[in-house]
């Protein structure tokens, strides 16, 4: 499963970093921004899982969530395919941020499978997610 989101999360990175809203720059940067914000909230929601049942919605949210951002990000990416910003080290801090709240969302995630294991809905959840990410 870490395997699965550290590739989704460089597929998703690699799609968001062309994209553009006044420029090219700025809409990469805004939505790298909010695909941190939604990693961050989903580990904090995982992390915090009262139940098996909330850490399942977590995951689920969290999957429907980064493929709208993968969505968008190939939009955009058609309409600008002239934007590389592979290696540029004007994404270089939201980079690092995405890399971070990744870590911690992989973390969570990890416990969260660990501690739900013997629970039905958390395991749907994960194939659920996995399908969604597809």
């Amino acid at each position: 499963m870490k395997k699965y989101l550290a590739v989704l999360a460089i597929a998703v990175l690699g799609f968001t970093i062309s994209c553009t809203k006044a420029s090219p720059e700025a809409e990469a940067k805004a939505m790298m921004s909010a695909m941190t914000k939604l990693t961050e909230s989903s580990a904090e929601k995982l992390e915090n899982a009262a139940s098996a049942q909330d850490a399942a919605s977590a995951l689920i949210a969290y999957a429907e969530g980064m493929k709208a951002f993968a969505e968008k990000g190939k939009e955009l990416e058609k309409k600008y395919p002239s934007f590389d910003p592979d290696n540029d080290e004007k994404f270089k801090a939201e980079s690092e941020e995405f890399e971070k709240a990744m870590k911690k969302f992989i973390d969570a995630s990890t416990k969260a499978s660990m501690k739900y294991v013997s629970s039905r809905e958390f395991m749907d959840a994960v194939s659920k997610m996995q399908e969604i990410m597809k």
